[in-house]
């Protein structure tokens, strides 16, 4: 598979799993602790990720 479709499926589980937490009332800071740890991406990462998506 390629490099941008392997990147593309990571950041739509990403999303997924920001959307579930926050469904279950996580507050932000826990989630994106929670998040970041088991995709192995940094807390920057993954507000930058939900940026782009208010964005668009």
């Amino acid at each position: 598979m390629c490099v941008a479709m392997e990147n593309r499926m990571k950041k739509e589980q990403i999303i997924g799993a920001i959307e579930m937490g926050r469904e279950l009332g996580t507050p932000d800071e826990e989630l994106f602790y929670r998040v970041a740890k088991k995709y192995d991406i940094k807390i920057e990462e993954i507000k930058k990720i939900l940026d782009e998506l208010v964005c668009n």
